[in-house]
């Protein structure tokens, strides 16, 4: 079967300046997320995923080498500056 490829370039349209309009607001969008902590997946696939790595809602810590403690992240986060993390719990 015969299948026709048409090679050329797209003219331009009455509402090329709203399409314009309509890309950088979701370029804008895009930087947004990624200045807000998102992170790209993976950049093999032909669109990049965008994706946020989760943040853990407590943490289980070492004190001292035999006493384990449970904290909340925020706790953690405060507090915990010479703290082995053990256990992530999400």
């Amino acid at each position: 079967m015969k299948q026709n490829v048409y090679r050329g370039e797209w003219a331009g349209c009455s509402d090329l300046t709203e399409r314009r309009r309509e890309l950088t607001k979701a370029h804008e969008e895009f930087q947004r997320m990624i200045d807000n902590g998102y992170q790209l997946k993976d950049v093999k696939v032909k669109r990049p995923r965008i994706k946020r790595e989760a943040q853990p809602k407590q943490v289980v810590v070492t004190l001292g080498g035999n006493w384990t403690v449970k904290l909340s992240f925020e706790e953690y986060k405060q507090r915990g500056d010479g703290l082995k993390i053990v256990m992530k719990i999400y």
